[in-house]
């Protein structure tokens, strides 16, 4: 199964919690997982740097495998966390487009879950 997981915090720099064992356990079982960051505390620099789509390793459960989705529009700023939620439906669409999963988790509430 494709699953994707929508969130509004970054994926690589936030403490550990469940947005990271839920996804990585699955994707450990052998499901496709995809999560959508938002890249909070980075430069406009650092948001190119990453890209769009990127593999990566879990940080959880070793040997597993995410796609990570980053949005383009801006930094990780307040203003970027604006821009991106009037933004997100274009994001949104190229990354279902990409991913196409079965199943979508929205963890996100502000800024992509509306």
């Amino acid at each position: 199964m494709r699953i994707l997981f929508l969130h509004e915090v970054n994926y690589l720099e936030k403490p550990i919690f469940e947005m990271h064992e839920f996804p990585e356990h699955l994707a450990s079982r052998g499901h496709e997982v995809g999560f959508v960051q938002f890249p909070e505390g980075w430069s406009k620099s650092q948001v190119k740097a990453q890209g769009f789509r990127s593999e990566i390793s879990g940080r959880v459960v070793a040997g597993s495998r995410i796609t990570l989705y980053t949005p383009q529009i801006a930094a990780g700023t307040f203003f970027g966390r604006l821009l991106t939620a009037l933004t997100f439906a274009s994001t949104f669409k190229k990354v279902i487009g990409d991913f196409k999963p079965d199943v979508i988790v929205s963890f996100s509430v502000p800024t992509s879950g509306w």
